[in-house]
Formats: C-alpha cells, sequence, structure tokens
C-alpha cells in the first residue's frame, strides 16, 4: 500500500471514531500484508490516532474483536505496542492461518516464546458433557478444536467422572482417588497426594489457575503442590460489590417496579405464566435487579479468555523452567451461563438472564418447558465459545514450536442434565449418564503412545492423573492413585459414588443457607447417604443407599444397541460396593479449616453466583 493510501488515516487522529477509521483502512486493505502496513504506517506517523485506538479499544465488546478479522488484527497489533504480551498473544492465536500468524509475528516484531521446552496442559471444564464434542457424534458442529486434537491424538468418547458434583468428582481428576477417603474432612487430606504434586518433585514448574469456582480453590486445599495458584477468590477480586451494593452507595438499585419488570423481558416473548416466577426470582431476599443480572453477567468475569490469558502469560515467562505443568478450570458451562460471544450465535443479556432465572425454580422448568428449551442452545454456544479458546491454546503451542513436546488434556470433572428426565443440572444425589459422561481427549506430541484402536472401551476419571504421569515418563506415581495409565488397554468396570444429605458445604444458618468448611461429624461414608454405580459393558448400574433401590440404564454413549444382554444388578451392586469398601482407608483424626470473615463474604457472594446459596 502506498504513504497515500495510508494518509487518511493520519488525519482521523483525535476523533471519537477513530477505531472505526482504521478498523475501516484495515478492511479495505487486500492482503494481510497490506493490513499490517496500513497499521505500521499508523503507528509512524499518526501517534495520536494510535492512542484513541488503544483507549477505544478497552470498552469494545470482546464479540466484536472476536468475529472481525481487522478489529482483532488491531487489538494485536495495539497490545503489541502497550507491551501486554498475554493478551497479544491471545488474539494473535485466534487467527485460524498459520500463515496469517507468521506474517503478523514478523511485521509486529513478536520474539518466539523461549521460555518452555516441555508443555503439559490439564484443561477442565465444569459441566461439559462428553456428548456435545461432535467427534462423539453430536449433530451440531461446536468442537472443531477438540475434534482436531481427538484427530491428532486420541479420544476416549466413553469417559466417566465418578461423581456429579465438583467437590466429590474432582478427586478423581487431581488425586486419582474417591471423595470417601476424605474421611471427616472437606479439604484434601494430607495422606493423599496430588498430580501437581507429583510433577513437581519430578521438575516440572506448576501452574493453577481456577476460574473462582470455590469446591477447587485455595480453601479446600487444591492448591497444594502448585508454584503458581490463582483461583480469583481473594478479597481484592470482591472490591466491586461493596462498592455496588453497599446500602449507601448511589449506584444501588431499588427493587424494579411491575412495568419494569414487563419491558426488561420484553423481547423474550415471555409466556404469560413466567411474570410471577421472574418477579420472585429478581426481588429475591430483597435484591435489587441490577445485582442479580450482575450476578448473571458475571460480575466476576473470569471467562475462558482470562484463563487462557493467565495461561499464556506463564508459558511466556523467562525463568520458571523449561518443563511446565498447568491446570486451567474453565466455568463457562455452570449455570449461570453468561457467554461474551460464540462462533455459533450469541444471546443478548437479557435473553441470558432469562434462560438462567427459569432454573431458579423447579416449578418454573414444567410450566414454561419451551423457553427452558433453549436453554441448551445457550449451553451449546458456550461449548462452542470454549472450544475456540482451546483452539487458541493449540495455535499456541504449536506457534512456538512446542506441540511436539506438549500434551493436552481437555476433559470435565461432571457433565450436566439438559431436560433429561425433566431436570436441569447436576447434583450431590444424581448420577444420570448426562451428568456422569465426560469428554476426555489426549493430544500434542506426548500422548502418541496412547493406542487409538482401543479408546472405544469405557474408562474412568481416577485414569487420568496416572495417564498423565505416564505419558510425560514420571515413574513414581503415588501408592494412593487408584486409576490406571490408559496405555494399559485391558478393559475395567468403571464405578463412582456420591454422597447427599449432609454431604453438601452447606448448613443452615437461620436466615437460609450458608456456606460451611467444618469436618463432618463422622467420615462422610458413614455420616451421609451414599449412591453408588458400575458401568460395565453397555450398561450402568444404580444403587441409592439411601432409598435401596438399584436400576439399571442401557447407556447411549455407548452407541448402537448390540446383542449384550442387560447385566444381573444384585451382582453388579454387590461388586461395586466391595470394590469400594477395599479401597476405602479411612484417615486418622480430622483436618480442619477455618474462614475468616471477609473469606466467608468472598465464598458465600461466589456461591451465590454459582446458584448454591
Amino acid at each position: 500500500m502506498s504513504d497515500s493510501a495510508a494518509r487518511p488515516l493520519a488525519h482521523a487522529a483525535g476523533r471519537h471514531d477513530a477505531l472505526e477509521t482504521l478498523r475501516m483502512g484495515v478492511q479495505r486493505a487486500r492482503s494481510m500484508v497490506d493490513k499490517l502496513r496500513v497499521l505500521a504506517d499508523t503507528g509512524r506517523d499518526a501517534p495520536a490516532l494510535s492512542q484513541e485506538v488503544a483507549r477505544a479499544l478497552m470498552s469494545a465488546p470482546e464479540k466484536d474483536v472476536m468475529l472481525d478479522d481487522a478489529l482483532r488484527l488491531i487489538k494485536t497489533w495495539s497490545c503489541q505496542a502497550q507491551g501486554r504480551a498475554a493478551e497479544r498473544d491471545y488474539y494473535l492465536h485466534a487467527f485460524p492461518l498459520a500463515s496469517d500468524r507468521a506474517q503478523i509475528r514478523t511485521a509486529l516484531g513478536i520474539a518466539p516464546c523461549r521460555g518452555a521446552e516441555e508443555v503439559v496442559i490439564l484443561l477442565t471444564v465444569d459441566c461439559m458433557r462428553g456428548d456435545r464434542l461432535s467427534c462423539n457424534g453430536y449433530h451440531r458442529p461446536l468442537t472443531p478444536a477438540a475434534d482436531a486434537l481427538a484427530a491428532e491424538g486420541i479420544n476416549f468418547p466413553r469417559a466417566y467422572s465418578t461423581a456429579g458434583q465438583t467437590a466429590q468428582s474432582f478427586p478423581a481428576i487431581m488425586l486419582s482417588n474417591f471423595f470417601q477417603s476424605f474421611g471427616t474432612t472437606r479439604s484434601v487430606p494430607d495422606h493423599l497426594t496430588s498430580l501437581p504434586e507429583v510433577m513437581s518433585r519430578n521438575g516440572y514448574h506448576t501452574v493453577g489457575i481456577n476460574a473462582a469456582n470455590p469446591h477447587v480453590s485455595h480453601f479446600y486445599g487444591y492448591d497444594r503442590g502448585f508454584d503458581e495458584f490463582e483461583d480469583f477468590l481473594g478479597p481484592e477480586n470482591f472490591d466491586h460489590v461493596r462498592e455496588t451494593f453497599a446500602d449507601d452507595s448511589p449506584r444501588r438499585l431499588q427493587k424494579p417496579t411491575n412495568d419494569e419488570l414487563m419491558a426488561l423481558f420484553e423481547d423474550c416473548q415471555a409466556h404469560p405464566d413466567i411474570y410471577d416466577l421472574l418477579r420472585e426470582t429478581v426481588g429475591k431476599e430483597g435484591l435489587p435487579l441490577v445485582r442479580t443480572i450482575a450476578a448473571r453477567a458475571r460480575f466476576y468475569p473470569y471467562d475462558a479468555a482470562d484463563i487462557v490469558k493467565g495461561a499464556l502469560a506463564r508459558l511466556l515467562q523467562d525463568g520458571a523452567g523449561p518443563k511446565r505443568f498447568l491446570w486451567l478450570h474453565l466455568m463457562d458451562l455452570h449455570e449461570n451461563i453468561t457467554v461474551p460471544w460464540s462462533p455459533i450465535g450469541s444471546f443478548t443479556m437479557v435473553q441470558q438472564f432469562f434462560l438462567n432465572s427459569l432454573l431458579a425454580s423447579p416449578a418454573g422448568l414444567e410450566a414454561l418447558r419451551p423457553y427452558a428449551e433453549k436453554y441448551v442452545d445457550l449451553y451449546d454456544s458456550a461449548v462452542a465459545y470454549v472450544d475456540a479458546n482451546v483452539q487458541v491454546l493449540r495455535n499456541f503451542l504449536a506457534d512456538a514450536g512446542l506441540w511436539k513436546r506438549s500434551l493436552l488434556c481437555v476433559t470435565a470433572d461432571h457433565g450436566q442434565e439438559l431436560l433429561e428426565r425433566g431436570v436441569f443440572g447436576h447434583g450431590y444425589d444424581r448420577l444420570a449418564e448426562g451428568v456422569i459422561h465426560v469428554p476426555l481427549v489426549f493430544s500434542g506430541g506426548l500422548a502418541g503412545r496412547l493406542a487409538r484402536s482401543d479408546s472405544d472401551r469405557a474408562v474412568s476419571a481416577l485414569d487420568i492423573a496416572p495417564t498423565i504421569l505416564d505419558l510425560c515418563g514420571v515413574t513414581d506415581a503415588p501408592r494412593t492413585f487408584l486409576g490406571t495409565t490408559l496405555t494399559d488397554a485391558c478393559p475395567r468396570p468403571v464405578y463412582g459414588q456420591t454422597f447427599y444429605d449432609g454431604a453438601d458445604n452447606r448448613c443452615g444458618d437461620g436466615n437460609g443457607r450458608a456456606f460451611e468448611l467444618k469436618p463432618f461429624p463422622a467420615p462422610v461414608k458413614e455420616c451421609c447417604k451414599e449412591m453408588t454405580f458400575c458401568i460395565r459393558g453397555d450398561y450402568q448400574v444404580v444403587h441409592d443407599g439411601g432409598t435401596g433401590a438399584t436400576e439399571a440404564h442401557r447407556l447411549r454413549s455407548a452407541g448402537p444397541p448390540g446383542a449384550e444382554a442387560p447385566p444381573d444388578i444384585e451382582t453388579l451392586r454387590r461388586e461395586t460396593q466391595a470394590y469400594l469398601d477395599s479401597v476405602y482407608v479411612p484417615p486418622e483424626g480430622s483436618e480442619v479449616c477455618g474462614l475468616s470473615a471477609s473469606e466467608e463474604r468472598v465464598l458465600t457472594a461466589r456461591l451465590e453466583d454459582l446458584g448454591y446459596l
């Protein structure tokens, strides 16, 4: 592009529409080389415009940036100029073509990542169903990145969690053990060794970034073994709560009027019966409408992009050693879902609030089922958003020359029921297939030892940590690990359990429900009701110790029905209980974790946001 072609951009310096002026100039350029020349000329000849653009980008919606190639290129250029390397690399690696990314790096003078030599990433997505991966047969093309990882590596389409709720399912992922082994404590007990502890003692710099899920936070000991750990649950992360919702705050609003509520949901074409439900929901505990919307819109905004940017920052840093282990936990699929953008279409803030509010009342679910079914579309849009962020990670590792020395594992702690059996969500007393069937993909050069021909067997979340250690050449797996590396192709039953009726982290406080970290009065296996399951072949047998009921279900994830006969449910029930009893070693004593007043406020606010309180 000639100097004269770039000259009109310089004259726009200081104008309110500086960003749009530059965007149009970049968009008019035909090739990536020409687009980059426009940016170079602007930076040299119009520094005032560059500053205006940087300010405008601060408030530009993420949806606009991610869905507009010109804006995304400008964002990359602006981040480079301001020295924001992690953000720069996030937007750079959102470009799908490696050739475009190479030209951008050259033009902007971006040096390749030199700090790491081997990278292991465990990416867990809260509430992600295994049947949402296109490579697992879903009819919507939501997951091109995960599908590509599966094609390069290995996909286990029949992977299952050990429980239906984070506090009880995560011990399988991080500790290769069951929640029953926690005994009387709610926190990670000292007698169990975690995956990051093993990686750390084998020379890996360990980083954990958790998108503010309290159940796997430092309060529960999940920071153990990490050199760096961030869960966004410090008091500093909630300063805005006091500012916005204090009684004397000028920003505090009163409860909405009837007219305000009707106007708010007008564009949702709400069923007449929904009015009372929503009026009750938004007025819950006397909170103003703005607070409820703020919570639904993640006033605690730690979405996938924030977590991935944090991961890139750690991978770019020098001095952390040649080997890196990162655990990233995403919350974008957890109710209440608020998607900043999605490749398959986005929902407005009001629409998202409307759909999330439906889940607040069981009565509303059946009365408004046609509207509730739209929640599935919202869930799917969040799956596609998460997948786009997985692609950013994959592109970064490839461009840095690390892919052949990387391991990327994508999985979930549990799934989510989406109107199966007439219910939404997940919980302590649920072991249905929609809740326990999870994705499990291993990819990268270090995944090469996994045999694809054996991937159709049922596997357990207990096997994730042993497999990661094996693929990394780590031989000192703890004796407390109950899983087996998936390089061993021998099929095994999958066992799971959950405790309810007192096993959660809430207790009555006279005004509803409050957060609790006190130990159980006795080992959880003795003081709570237990549900167990076993998966053998195509069938799942579930036993509820509270009611005495035992049921067998053929799993949809097992594929088309074959000749396999239903199992003897009583035999499998006894086998399951015998196995769980055989691996149960109750710890001695109880470990108590106390909360300060500020910590209790932080956890209460976040748990309210997630719908637990």
